[in-house]
């Protein structure tokens, strides 16, 4: 991205200019038109393949960044145009989203809800300091899930390998025998990969759970029937790659129990986020409940917080962070998530310093 100032008789003159120098996909960013001539300030992005959204607000982004290192926050002098998108109030909240990939759609509109903030005495507005931000980031992500997965006896873990699955489900059975509930025991239907199944039995046998391993194609009914009148069952299952077609049909037929089981889809926020985008579409055929998102203490970047659930309608039900599984999965809130995203907590879950 480059910052051109090219200067004519008129702003038609320079705008002429732009075309010639720069070529059609110039993007104008600011003019001034005054008695010694006209200046137009705009940004070179004909080599670059991004999205066009993205290149206009990173381009808005530069200039805005010039301007704070001139100190030119002052309103626009008369004469002068500004591209609405990114106003200099807003850009720290905007370079923000933008580092950590949330996408552009998402992040216009988050600077459209922000247009309307109240005007306040400390300008740039802060993103790890200002609620309105706050409020707006935590509305991209969808609340509640359906009341049907609430009341389901079984809730089933579905994912890619080393999501973090087992790890999920031991945090959970640690947390839930801790605050004293003994009415949940644990399945796992990955009973064919060597050392699949350690980390529930140990966890299992620790906390003297009820704990079954479904093998093959045994019927997880009857698994269920044997473990008689627990009102939740938590289930593991092996972890499948985007292009296990077969073994994913299997997967969903095996889970296939309307009104008993709600199925959560678990995914590292450490993935690539592209990788990450053809996981979750991946899954989208079992109708998952809601996403867990693991590692996020790993993640260099947080923006899949908001853009999977946005994007495929799903609240997120839990976050996962760091090794310990007695207090290392968070039950997920959308100011939570605003919180990470925003810099207002840290990766650790803890109130980030201000």
């Amino acid at each position: 991205m480059r910052l051109r100032t090219i200067r004519g008789r008129s702003v038609p003159d320079a705008l002429r200019r732009v075309q010639q120098e720069l070529g059609p996909n110039a993007l104008v960013l600011e003019t001034h038109d005054g008695d010694g001539g006209a200046e137009v300030v705009a940004a070179d992005v004909e080599r670059e393949e991004p999205a066009e959204s993205l290149m206009r607000l990173r381009a808005e982004l530069a200039l805005l960044r010039r301007e704070m290192r001139q100190g030119a926050l002052a309103p626009a002098q008369p004469g002068s145009s500004v591209l609405p998108a990114v106003l200099p109030r807003l850009a720290k909240v905007a370079e923000r989203l933008l580092d950590q990939d949330v996408r552009p759609e998402l992040l216009e509109r988050v600077l459209k809800m922000l247009r309307a903030a109240p005007e306040q005495d400390v300008d740039p507005i802060d993103p790890a300091a200002s609620d309105f931000c706050r409020a707006a980031v935590a509305g991209l992500v969808p609340g509640a899930g359906p009341a049907a997965a609430r009341r389901a006896r079984c809730h089933a873990f579905v994912g890619p390998p080393g999501a973090g699955k087992s790890t999920t489900i031991a945090k959970l059975a640690e947390q839930s025998r801790r605050a004293g509930d003994s009415s949940f025991g644990v399945i796992t239907l990955d009973a064919d990969r060597p050392g699949a199944c350690e980390v529930l039995a140990n966890c299992a046998e620790r906390l003297a759970l009820s704990y079954r391993v479904v093998r093959g194609p045994e019927d997880l009914m009857h698994a269920l029937d044997s473990l008689g009148k627990l009102t939740t069952l938590l289930v593991d299952t092996a972890g499948l790659g985007v292009r296990e077609n077969a073994s994913l049909a299997a997967l969903r037929e095996r889970l296939n129990l309307p009104q008993q089981l709600a199925a959560y889809l678990v995914l590292p926020a450490n993935m690539e986020s592209r990788a990450l985008r053809a996981c979750a579409h991946a899954f989208l055929p079992f109708a998952p409940a809601g996403l867990v998102f693991t590692k996020v203490d790993e993640a260099e970047r947080l923006g899949c917080l908001v853009n999977l659930p946005a994007e495929m309608s799903l609240p997120v039900a839990a976050l996962g962070h760091g090794r310990t599984l007695s207090g290392d999965l968070a039950r997920s809130s959308r100011n939570l998530i605003a919180d990470l995203v925003l810099g207002r907590r840290s990766r650790s879950m803890e109130a980030a310093a201000r």
